[in-house]
């Protein structure tokens, strides 16, 4: 535990207790080196796990060692302070440990061979829930491809020692790239978390020259009623 011994040891355990520094199980260790085996960090009791794709450059730096610290969990982060929900009671992790090149999808043998550490980390913490976070989470966690079919469904799945309610949704990475589609995702946390209301619309459509703003102006002077999301 040197390269984190200056962190809270209690959302560090897995370092401890799952990590496998000298792994070699797929190409991603030996090219990874000192920085391999990232594992997740948060309680070892959390009620909920969030698991994402595979760290980033930033995540796996000595100095950060921590899953959804780049970009990508920025925006977590603000979607976690809009839910009131608080990131250090939450286990996360991500469906692979070790940094692939130029941040490309994990292949499915390299899915595979980190099977064992998700499992691990997962039947250990034995969460209530967990939300995985886009289509590599999706496939890790059920077996089954295509995000946008099976985001905000249940699923129940038998890990050996647990059988936690499973739900996934886009990746924080996507709705940087597609700000559309922030309803979805926040629609779905909302669903994953109980929380109870109106579901959100997302038939939302972007004003991206000013004919469509007097359009969208002139059909807002014609309203009653009007709401501003900020």
């Amino acid at each position: 535990m040197d390269l984190i011994n200056h962190r809270d040891s209690k959302l560090y355990w897995a370092f401890d207790l799952i990590a496998d520094p000298t792994c070699s199980r797929c190409r991603l260790g030996p090219i990874n080196k000192d920085l391999r085996c990232l594992v997740g960090v948060g309680p070892k009791n959390a009620d909920w796990m969030f698991v994402g794709e595979a760290p980033g450059n930033r995540e796996i730096q000595p100095d950060i060692r921590k899953p959804f610290s780049g970009k990508s969990g920025q925006y977590l982060d603000k979607i976690l302070n809009n839910l009131h929900i608080d990131r250090d009671k939450v286990f996360i992790t991500n469906s692979i440990m070790c940094h692939p090149l130029f941040n490309r999808d994990p292949e499915k043998d390299e899915l595979a061979a980190c099977r064992s550490f998700l499992l691990n980390q997962i039947n250990t913490v034995k969460p209530k829930k967990i939300l995985g976070l886009g289509g590599v989470a999706l496939k890790a966690l059920t077996g089954k491809s295509g995000i946008k079919n099976y985001r905000g469904k249940d699923f129940r799945i038998n890990f050996g020692e647990c059988e936690p309610l499973i739900v996934c949704t886009y990746h924080p990475a996507f709705i940087m790239r597609f700000p559309s589609n922030y309803p979805v995702i926040y629609t779905d946390f909302l669903h994953f978390i109980g929380a109870k209301g109106p579901i959100v619309k997302t038939d939302y459509h972007p004003i991206n020259n000013m004919s469509q703003f007097e359009e969208m102006y002139r059909a807002l002077q014609g309203s009653p009623e009007i709401s501003f999301d900020l």
